[in-house]
C-alpha cells in the first residue's frame, strides 16, 4: 500500500517529468514520435505471418504517413515565420 506521502512524491515527480516533456520544441516531439513508430513497425517484422502484426503494421504505417506530414507542414512553417520575421504567435500577453 502507498501512503499519502509516498503518493504526493510520484505525483510530484510525474508533474516535473510533464512539465520537461512540454518544454521540448513540438518538431522534436514529433521527431520522437516518428522513430518510436517507426521502431515498433521494424520489431513487427519478426511477426508478420500473425494478423495482429500485419494490422499494428498497417496503423504504424499510416501513423508514420501522418507523422512525417506534421513534421514537413511544421518545418514548412517555421520556414515561413522566418522569411517573414514572424514569431511563433503563442506568447501570451499579460492581463491588464
Amino acid at each position: 500500500m502507498m501512503t499519502r506521502k509516498r503518493y504526493a512524491e510520484v505525483m510530484a515527480a510525474e508533474a516535473r517529468r510533464r512539465a520537461s516533456w512540454d518544454a521540448v520544441p513540438t518538431l522534436i516531439k514529433l521527431r520522437i514520435q516518428l522513430d518510436e513508430f517507426s521502431a515498433e513497425r521494424d520489431e513487427l517484422r519478426d511477426f508478420s505471418n500473425h494478423i495482429w502484426a500485419q494490422r499494428r503494421s498497417e496503423e504504424l504505417t499510416d501513423l508514420i504517413a501522418r507523422t512525417e506530414r506534421k513534421i514537413a507542414r511544421w518545418e514548412e512553417s517555421e520556414r515561413y515565420r522566418a522569411a517573414h520575421g514572424l514569431t511563433t504567435g503563442f506568447a501570451i500577453k499579460p492581463m491588464k
